[in-house]
């Protein structure tokens, strides 16, 4: 049960390492965050009798932890400015 939390950590570290090369601001995070969870929501929605919506939603997922990591280093260097 250690994989999915790996993949999850993994897509957080990325977030991160994203904000540090490619500064945005922190709403530009939260949309992107907010996206992942909005469309892997819906798409589960309407595809729950879809074969591999998991697949989807995992990658809806992933996305939205992505998009957390980077707005968690965007907020940290906005408050030590």
């Amino acid at each position: 049960m250690k994989l999915p939390t790996l993949w999850i950590r993994a897509a957080f570290a990325a977030g991160i390492a994203i904000a540090g090369r490619w500064p945005g601001s922190p709403r530009l995070w939260a949309v992107s965050a907010g996206l992942g969870i909005l469309v892997g929501g819906l798409l589960c929605a309407w595809f729950k009798t879809w074969r591999h919506w998991v697949t989807v939603a995992w990658d809806c997922a992933l996305f939205a932890w992505a998009g957390i990591g980077g707005l968690a280093a965007s907020l940290e260097r906005a408050t030590v400015l």
